[in-house]
């Protein structure tokens, strides 16, 4: 899981400092960045629940495996938009791939499938940390492939997802408990009663989590958005900077998740973390969005990085632990599709904001949606503590 995860979002990194320089030399604007990066992400929003529930049904192999041919057609795609300028087939190359984004869930649900307790908050990080690590290869790679050619970066990309659909073909058993005869049945019996997905959604320690989901996303598509064009205004950047800078902010991930985030969930509990982490994206956004100079920007991509690499294991935790054993595939999806929608409307909320306002306006916008997002996060804590201690006032 490690592995697939890895090459995976070093092929997503390679594309962050490029994707807004590429909309740019095809003449389009600030907005048409927020359009496309809202195509891939609204695409996932309907297909990730879908891909959730075939990895229960089906198993987490098969969607995984769907998921990497997906994605290594829709590098290719973007590669030769690249190669052409065109605007049109970097919106189709995004839709693709949305389409196909199960991967990381369906990922998520093969660790839950294997493992509990603390071990699966370790795992769950480590899963976060091979994303931290590809966040830092992959706008590196980026950077150094850049210059030769704009389309030089998704190809790569396109390549090390190649490997990673040939590693999942060979080497990845199916881990999915729905394979057993038993979890077959209550699947079957589920089908049969028609429970839709919004029953999953509607539970109340789940619907707070998705909400977060959406936050957490929406917050930090907006700064993959804005940060670029916040640094070329004020500081001159160009792709090798701004490739510097996002690995910067993949490194704090990558500490946390790979480092501290078992035994900060041990002592703390996940759902905890999750708000402590809001609480420091906000301050990390305000940083950047007030920088003037290259410390204070590349400081506060470092600590917005460290905020996610809180935030992200502990809500996957934090999902897979109220969800059912034959459902997690499902939760998992439903919350895939949730950051795809916070995926769209950051992107496209930053785009307006940066049109009227300014990149730095857009920036700090994020600072405030992470605030607003602090009281449920708060909530949540209560509510996964209550379950636990019942006997505890919720």
């Amino acid at each position: 899981m490690f592995l697939i995860v890895f090459l995976d979002l070093i092929g997503f990194g390679l594309l962050l400092p490029l994707l807004p320089l590429f909309v740019a030399a095809a003449g389009g604007t600030p907005a048409v960045v927020g359009a496309m990066l809202a195509t891939f992400s609204a695409s996932q929003l309907v297909s990730t629940p879908v891909l959730g529930r075939w990895a229960d049904r089906w198993g987490r192999r098969r969607v995984i495996l769907l998921g990497l041919a997906g994605n290594s057609l829709a590098m290719a795609l973007f590669a030769l938009a690249a190669a052409q300028g065109s605007l049109e087939l970097g919106f189709a190359s995004r839709l693709l791939a949305g389409i196909t984004a199960g991967t990381l869930g369906a990922c998520q649900a093969a660790i839950s499938d294997v493992t509990s307790g603390d071990h699966r908050s370790r795992a769950m990080g480590l899963v976060g940390a091979a994303i931290g690590l590809g966040m830092i290869l992959g706008p590196l790679l980026g950077s150094v492939l850049g210059p030769l050619g704009l389309w030089a970066p998704p190809l790569a990309a396109c390549v090390l997802a190649m490997l990673a659909l040939g590693g999942v073909y060979l080497r990845m058993p199916e881990t999915a408990p729905a394979h057993a005869p038993a979890s077959q049945a209550r699947l079957q019996r589920r089908a049969s009663s028609g429970r839709p997905w919004l029953a999953l959604a509607g539970r109340r320690g789940i619907l707070a989590v998705l909400v977060l989901y959406v936050a957490v996303f929406a917050v930090l598509a907006a700064l993959h958005t804005t940060l670029p064009l916040l640094a070329h205004v004020a500081l001159g950047w160009h792709v090798r900077e701004v490739g510097i800078t996002f690995a910067a902010m993949g490194l704090g991930s990558l500490l946390v998740q790979g480092v501290l985030i078992g035994p900060l969930v041990a002592r703390f509990g996940a759902s905890s973390l999750v708000t402590v982490g809001f609480a420091v994206l906000a301050v990390a956004l305000t940083a950047i969005a007030s920088a003037g100079t290259t410390s204070p920007l590349v400081g506060g991509a470092l600590i917005a990085g460290v905020a996610a690499g809180l935030v992200l294991p502990s809500l996957a935790t934090v999902a897979s632990d109220l969800a059912g054993i034959d459902e997690r595939g499902a939760v998992l999806g439903l919350a895939q599709s949730s950051g795809g929608l916070g995926r769209t409307i950051g992107p496209l909320g930053a785009g307006m904001v940066h049109a009227t306002l300014g990149p730095a306006a857009a920036v700090l916008s994020g600072a405030v949606l992470a605030g607003l997002a602090l009281p449920l996060a708060a909530a949540l804590a209560r509510h996964t503590r209550s379950l636990h201690h019942p006997g505890s006032q919720q």
